[in-house]
């Protein structure tokens, strides 16, 4: 009798690990087909929001920026730098959703966003059209 109930309590334990991971990955999915980099670029400045981690639009205003440059990525190591990433050390705030390009902004508080584009032209002309002054 001992032995049946220590198998039985096993396989409960093992259920909830089962558990667990089943919604631990159904979480991982939902955010990797959910997360949307939405951006927007005008008069005033270069909108960005990250639903759901920032969920207001923020605005990166053409007055803080100091530089702004179009790169290419570049080797095996920047081609898998994908998602949202914060290192408050190198004060540096990217999100690369995918493509080749990306911009990179420099503001006057020595701050570093870059943003991955899949329209890299539209991006271009946008940016020289509200902000050549500052182009690198």
């Amino acid at each position: 009798m001992r032995e049946m109930n220590g198998a039985g309590s096993d396989y409960l334990s093992m259920a909830w690990v089962v558990i667990t991971i089943l919604v631990f990955l159904a979480l991982v999915f939902y955010f990797m087909f959910r997360l949307k980099l939405i951006t927007e670029i005008n008069k005033v400045g270069f909108h960005y929001s990250y639903s759901p981690i920032i969920r207001k639009t923020k605005i990166l205003d053409f007055n803080e920026m100091v530089t702004w440059k179009l790169k290419t990525k570049q080797g095996f190591k920047e081609h898998y730098k994908i998602g949202y990433k914060k290192n408050t050390f190198a004060k540096q705030t990217s999100f690369m959703m995918g493509g080749n390009e990306y911009i990179e902004i420099k503001t006057k508080s020595d701050h570093t966003y870059i943003f991955s584009t899949n329209n890299y032209y539209g991006l271009t002309s946008a940016m020289k059209k509200y902000c050549s002054q500052k182009e690198i």
